[in-house]
Formats: C-alpha cells, sequence, structure tokens
C-alpha cells in the first residue's frame, strides 16, 4: 500500500487485491494446455477471459465434462476471492459465457447444471 497526499488514504497495489495480473498468473498456471495463448496475451483480462471461454464452448460441444468442471470450478474460486477486483468479476460478466449459449442446445443445458450457483447468478444478469 502507498500513502496518498496529504493523508488522503492508501493506494492499494496488486497483489494487495486480485486483479487483472493475478487473474493471469492464476489461469495460465491453472490451465498449461493453453498457457501459450494465455501467455501471449498475459495480463490482458478480457482477452484471456475469452479464450477460457472459447475452450469451455469446445468442452461442452465435444462432452468433455471434466474440463468444464475445471473451468468452472477456476472462475468460481476466482470469484470468491477476498480482495477481488471488480474487473475480474466484470470480465467474468462481459466475455465469459452468455445464458445464450447454454440455453442453444442440450450440451449446454446439461453444462448449464455443473455451474456453481455464483457463477450462475453472474451469467444469468
Amino acid at each position: 500500500m502507498k500513502p496518498l497526499a496529504n493523508s488522503k488514504g492508501v493506494l492499494m497495489e496488486e497483489p494487495e487485491y486480485f486483479g487483472p495480473q493475478s487473474f493471469s498468473v492464476e489461469v495460465i498456471a491453472q490451465f498449461p494446455e493453453k498457457a501459450a495463448e494465455l501467455t501471449e496475451n498475459s495480463g490482458i483480462l478480457h482477452i484471456q477471459m475469452g479464450l477460457l471461454a472459447s475452450a469451455a464452448r469446445k468442452a461442452i460441444e465435444v462432452g468433455d465434462t471434466v474440463f468444464l468442471k475445471r473451468v468452472f470450478r477456476f472462475i468460481n474460486d476466482i470469484l470468491a476471492r477476498e480482495r477481488l477486483h471488480p474487473d475480474v468479476e466484470d470480465a467474468v460478466a462481459d466475455s465469459f459465457l452468455t445464458l445464450t449459449e447454454f440455453e442453444q442446445s442440450e450440451a449446454g443445458r446439461n453444462a448449464w447444471n455443473l455451474l456453481p450457483e455464483k457463477l450462475r447468478r453472474l451469467i444469468s444478469n
């Protein structure tokens, strides 16, 4: 934390909160099979979230529930972090899967049932 001028408070910086850089480190570590693409876009939160969404879409299409559960669990765990920067939650809401994508197919509807409640609520809004 850095003190602000005239005792106006403190400025928090990563890793004092969980923001885009922290997300980038975590997503690359958790998904080594996607590390090349994720590393190429390191620190670009919405792009990395989109890459994760693309991988989840493919998993839905081919019925890879093991991978899909990993993605959902990872994002759910991220959303539960203390001092989560709002940009991370916004990236999930804006750049991850949409409700329509789950509704378009039987595989999507089955995948919807795998979502943790917090992630389901965020996608529904």
